[in-house]
């Protein structure tokens, strides 16, 4: 969840695992023609290091994510993100479907969990250490999650 999610936002992704970032990855990610246009990019390491690459976050941002939530997934621990890719990659050639989660965790680090559905399909879960969630304001609402 990246900063200044509404509190109604944050309690839905609790209560469901879904956000606005997971749904528009999972949506990007099953997109047949676009995993076949940048397969060769998702393939690529130097694509889950540092800031994510240009073409993914125009694809991001066109799939309905603001620069904030880029911006957010961008600072995802590169270790994290390219266990992503990896999985990404060998899911795109095996035709499977790809899902996305977020769940707040015990741990200290933002972490990637890698768990597979009853019917095999790829299950992506982000999982956000609790002591970086703050209520930033009374007033409006607004909740942050730091990555």
């Amino acid at each position: 969840m990246p900063a200044y999610s509404t509190l109604r936002s944050f309690v839905k992704a609790i209560k469901t695992g879904d956000s606005n970032i997971t749904q528009c990855l999972e949506r990007l990610a099953n997109d047949q023609a676009k995993r076949q246009q940048y397969l060769s990019d998702i393939n690529a390491t130097h694509t889950a290091v540092g800031a994510l690459p240009g073409w993914l976050q125009i694809e991001l941002i066109q799939a309905g994510l603001s620069q904030a939530e880029v911006d957010h997934c961008s600072r995802w621990p590169d270790a994290e993100k390219e266990k992503v890719r990896r999985q990404v990659a060998d899911a795109i050639p095996e035709r499977r479907s790809i899902h996305f989660s977020w769940e707040l965790w015990d741990g200290n680090d933002p972490d990637s969990d890698v768990r597979r559905d009853p019917d095999q399909d790829l299950r992506i879960v982000f999982r956000s250490p609790r002591k970086g969630v703050k209520l930033s304001s009374l007033n409006y609402g607004d909740i942050s999650v730091e990555a």
